[in-house]
C-alpha cells in the first residue's frame, strides 16, 4: 500500500483529510478519470473513498455512483447509492479498483429522476503495486 505524495485541487463538501482527492464532476454516461498523480508508473490498483450524498432524492429510482477499470464492460459495478425514499442519506465506500496501463478509470453517477443537491467526494487513499 502506497499513499499520494501530493494533495491535488478539491472541489465537494466535508470529508476525512486522506492523502490525495480528485475533483469528480457530475458525470454521466461513463467517464475517463485519470490517476496518473496519485499513483506510481508501477501501480495497478487505485484504493479509493467515496461519499454521497443526496439532499432531495427524487422520485424514482437511487442516484448511485459506479467505478470501474478503464476499457471494461462491467454494468454493475456500483459503489455507492442513496435511495430515492431517504432525503439526505449519505453513502460512503472504500473500495480497490483495476487501473489500466495508463493508470485510468472510469466513473459514472446516475441520478434518480428529480434529484438534486448532489455531494460527491472521491478521494484516492493510496495504490497497490
Amino acid at each position: 500500500l502506497k499513499s499520494p505524495q501530493t494533495a491535488p485541487p478539491h472541489r465537494g463538501h466535508a470529508t476525512p483529510s486522506p492523502q490525495g482527492r480528485y475533483p469528480f464532476p457530475c458525470f454521466n454516461p461513463w467517464t475517463v478519470f485519470d490517476l496518473t498523480a496519485f499513483t506510481s508508473e508501477n501501480a495497478k490498483f487505485a484504493i479509493l473513498w467515496v461519499s454521497l450524498m443526496v439532499v432531495t432524492p427524487g422520485t424514482s429510482g437511487d442516484t448511485s455512483v459506479s467505478m470501474r477499470k478503464n476499457g471494461t464492460t462491467a454494468t454493475k459495478p456500483y459503489v455507492a447509492s442513496s435511495s430515492a425514499s431517504h432525503p439526505y442519506a449519505r453513502a460512503i465506500d472504500t473500495l480497490i479498483i483495476g487501473l489500466d496501463d495508463e493508470r485510468k478509470i472510469e466513473g459514472k453517477l446516475a441520478l434518480a429522476t428529480g434529484a438534486s443537491g448532489i455531494y460527491l467526494d472521491v478521494a484516492v487513499l493510496g495504490y497497490i503495486e
